[in-house]
């Protein structure tokens, strides 16, 4: 008898591949998104946790103008980048939110499929970039880098140093076949005991979408996998009649495939910058040192794409 497999029930690894995660619907728990119209800048969809950090109740945001949550003097320098495209609208500033202004967040914003998106991060407990020491910070690195002899010894140098810069507990650097099977080929694994030094990794551990949305979203974080996904209200946007595109929002909250597979691995933050990084605590970082972290590791790739003759797609600091 010819038994006919339920193609009904998928694989974990069938779903993750087919997840659509560019629309997954949700955001981290440390942050708020807002999407706005234009020009108009009036509030079309927004987290669902905007009234427990602000205080204002989603029916209140929703259809309202961007200036309830910003304050009048923030919303003009808002407004002020958001008529010059995207010019203005990716370097994050400052703002005091809430009834008695006291919680202090960082704010940032982008276009996606025709929506003003605006997220705004939490910067209490968040881990701050102190004064760049030019010398130590990057003299001394790109030194170290330049006396590498190959892709092995220049990727142990680099773990090195983003460790450092970074602080986080483990740093790695895949190196991908043709078919993105991965293998780990320089690893700091701080104090554990756990290394992956040498093991290799398949394809389907980041699948197609995933990499996709790595290169188009080089600055994400996901701080803590403990906390609770927040949805965006409605669902359906207004203005699109989809879900939210958030492949560039850094706020995104990650699948629950990805989430599940970080705990299996006692992992507690992820950070993704054509690389990972992971800490065994939660760790918030204010979007400055994201972006250093990534500044250095585009400088890795750079060097291994023009004095190692290596394809870019095939070398990936996974940083842990």
């Amino acid at each position: 008898m010819l038994i006919t497999p339920n193609t009904d029930i998928l694989t974990e690894t069938d779903e993750c591949a087919r997840e659509p995660i560019h629309t997954i619907g949700h955001i981290q728990s440390h942050g708020l998104l807002f999407a706005l119209s234009e020009p108009d800048l009036i509030v079309r969809q927004v987290s669902a946790n905007v009234a427990g950090l602000l205080g204002i109740a989603i029916a209140v945001v929703l259809g309202g103008s961007f200036e309830t949550i910003l304050g009048a003097r923030k919303f003009a320098f808002f407004r002020s980048h958001a008529i010059v495209e995207d010019a203005g609208l990716g370097k994050p500033f400052r703002v005091k939110v809430g009834h008695d202004g006291d919680l202090e967040m960082n704010c940032v914003a982008h276009r996606q499929d025709g929506v003003l998106i605006a997220e705004l991060e939490l910067l209490k407990d968040s881990n701050f970039l102190g004064p760049i020491d030019l010398a130590a910070h990057i003299e001394a690195p790109l030194a170290r880098l330049r006396k590498a002899s190959d892709i092995e010894s220049l990727a142990r140098v680099a773990v090195s140093e983003i460790q450092r810069l970074s602080g986080f507990d483990r740093v790695m650097v895949y190196q991908f076949d043709e078919d993105w099977n991965g293998v780990v080929i320089a690893e700091h694994a701080g104090g554990s005991p756990t290394s992956y030094l040498g093991l290799h990794f398949p394809a389907s551990d980041v699948p197609a979408q995933a990499r996709k949305l790595f290169v188009a979203n080089a600055l994400r974080t996901i701080a803590d996998v403990g906390s609770l996904a927040v949805p965006i209200v409605p669902e359906i946007g207004p203005l699109t009649g989809r879900p939210l595109d958030l492949t560039r929002s850094f706020l995104r909250s990650a699948s629950p495939v990805h989430i599940e597979y970080l705990i299996n691995m006692f992992f507690t933050i992820d950070i993704i910058i054509k690389s990972e990084f992971h800490h065994y605590q939660s760790k918030y970082f204010e979007l400055r040192q994201i972006i250093s972290n990534y500044l250095f590791a585009s400088i890795v790739i750079h060097i291994i794409r023009e004095c190692f003759n290596c394809s870019l797609t095939h070398i990936w600091p996974k940083i842990f």
